[in-house]
């Protein structure tokens, strides 16, 4: 069934699973499809503020101090960021093999020549892949694939 903060925040809304059913289902994913494209983190709430907040992130706090910071308004960089949620990922589920299906890096460029060196999203690039490949190859994630967001794919967006 799902964790207990999920059916109090969904409630009905959630299916509910039976012994069978939950067992059958359990572990049986092929693989962890994860998008992620920047990171922050967020400060600790004592629980009775939390209890009294409405569940629609006005209670939320990020700070993104130090990051560097894309062309839109949500996205800080950061590679280390990638590497600890790819290592969570790789302890809470149980070691799955894990496919990036969506990343990158967003930033204006003024001029025909600034788009062409591009050198913002070379570095995004280059900072995540390098975290990425240390996840791998010094923590033992089974990182099997990463798909760069690109100009495809907002083409359905812009239909």
């Amino acid at each position: 069934d799902s964790p207990p903060a999920m059916r109090t925040f969904y409630g009905k809304r959630l299916p509910r699973f039976t012994a069978e059913q939950s067992r059958f289902v359990n572990g049986s994913a092929d693989f962890f499809a994860l998008n992620h494209y920047g990171s922050s983190w967020s400060e600790y709430f004592e629980p009775a503020i939390v209890e009294e907040a409405p569940h629609d992130g006005t209670l939320s706090k990020i700070t993104t101090d130090g990051l560097v910071h894309g062309q839109s308004v949500w996205l800080y960089g950061a590679g280390w960021g990638l590497r600890k949620l790819l290592n969570w990922v790789h302890r809470r589920y149980g070691h799955p093999s894990i496919y990036l299906t969506e990343g990158g890096w967003s930033v204006a460029a003024d001029t025909a020549d600034e788009g062409i060196k591009d050198t913002d999203r070379v570095l995004y690039y280059a900072n995540y892949t390098s975290e990425m490949l240390r996840a791998m190859t010094q923590d033992g994630v089974d990182v099997r694939g990463y798909f760069a967001w690109s100009l495809m794919d907002n083409f359905e967006w812009e239909q």
